[in-house]
Parts: structure tokens; C-alpha cells; sequence
């Protein structure tokens, strides 16, 4: 992606996300403030397996959703702002402690919120906090990218899952979009060409 785009996407998600901080989480990281987060996501590109993890209080997750809310109805982009930003972020194997690994973690919040799983979820729940995993399908060529967000448990405040744990889950979703429940996910995979796919992401 050139800088241009980059920068458009940063200065769309910088624009709908004042006001909330964001904690990003390296591994399995224990750190000052960790302890209230009860909402975590997490990102992971399955062609390369990069991951970012992030943290919210559940409160602030209500307000980025009802920030993206409004930012959707007034034309803007999250989702895509989301994936473009990951998959930048993916392909210079960015970690937590860079610049823009910030604004991907307000991203991936963002789009998170505007997803039909989220609604379901904290429709049922009452509440956004748990664990949310969004996984990114990327062709063997070209720009396309299919992105799609799963809810993977409740939470137990200030305790993210480990890379190891969120790599399993992608893992699992993955076989159930592509192999043992193909639906919506796969068919759009297929449409692009088939999704490349990381080692340990491939058909068991």
C-alpha cells in the first residue's frame, strides 16, 4: 500500500476514535492497567500469520461502537480502513510497540463493533466484553482481502489469551469457514481464488 493510503486510512480511523485509549498487548504481557480491560481483540493475517492484540474496558468498547456507528451512517469505512491498515501492518511485521500498530488496534475495535456478531453477541450478553477474534483471508495474488470477526469467550478481566491460544482459534475457525462448515466465508474465498494460507492455518 503506498503512504497516501496509508495515511488516508490512519487519518479515517484517527477521526473516529478520539476521546479512548486503546492497550496494546505484547504476548503474554502483564502490565500496568491491564487489570480493568475486560474486552479483547484480536487480529490475525492467516497468510502470514501476524497477530496484533489489543484491550478496552467494555464501557469504552460502547463508545467506539456508537463513534463507528455514526461514522458508517456518514459514508466512512471502518471495516476497510481495518483491513487495508492490517494488512500493511502484516506485511512490514509491525509489533505493538511501532506508531501505527496503534491506530490498527483502534481499527480493528472499530470494525469490530459494526459486525453482525457483535450485535448478536452483546444482544444476548448485555455486553461486549470476552474475547473477539477477527481473521484476515488474503489471496496467493492481488489486493483483495475478506475479513470476517468471531466471538471466542467470556472474559476474565486482565487476562488476554496468549498468542499461542489466539493462533488456535484461528486455527479452528478457519477449518470450520473453509472446510467443516463452508458457508458465505468460503464462498467468497473461493471467488478470489483461494486464500493463502500460513502452515499452521492449512486444512488439517
Amino acid at each position: 500500500m503506498k503512504g497516501h493510503e496509508t495515511r488516508f486510512w490512519e487519518q479515517t480511523v484517527a477521526a473516529v476514535s478520539p476521546g479512548w485509549e486503546v492497550c496494546l498487548l505484547e504476548q503474554n504481557l502483564s502490565r500496568p492497567g491491564v487489570s480493568d480491560l475486560d474486552a479483547f481483540f484480536y487480529v490475525v493475517d492467516l497468510s502470514t500469520a501476524w497477530q496484533l492484540l489489543a484491550g478496552m474496558r467494555s464501557t469504552e468498547v460502547l463508545r467506539a461502537a456508537s463513534a463507528a456507528g455514526k461514522a458508517t451512517a456518514e459514508g466512512l469505512d471502518v471495516q476497510s480502513a481495518a483491513d487495508q491498515l492490517v494488512v500493511q501492518a502484516s506485511d512490514q511485521n509491525l509489533q505493538a510497540a511501532h506508531d501505527m500498530s496503534r491506530e490498527v488496534g483502534n481499527a480493528l475495535v472499530l470494525a469490530t463493533t459494526q459486525t453482525q456478531t457483535y450485535r448478536l453477541v452483546t444482544s444476548r450478553f448485555g455486553t461486549p466484553a470476552g474475547h473477539w477474534l477477527m481473521l484476515v483471508y488474503r489471496p496467493h495474488a492481488g489486493a483483495e482481502v475478506i475479513s470476517r470477526v468471531a466471538f471466542i469467550g467470556k472474559p476474565t478481566p486482565g487476562v488476554p489469551l496468549s498468542v499461542a491460544r489466539v493462533h488456535e482459534a484461528a486455527a479452528d475457525v478457519c477449518h470450520l469457514d473453509l472446510v467443516q462448515q463452508p458457508g458465505r466465508v468460503a464462498e467468497a474465498v473461493n471467488a478470489m481464488g483461494g486464500a493463502k494460507l500460513a502452515p499452521q492455518f492449512k486444512a488439517r
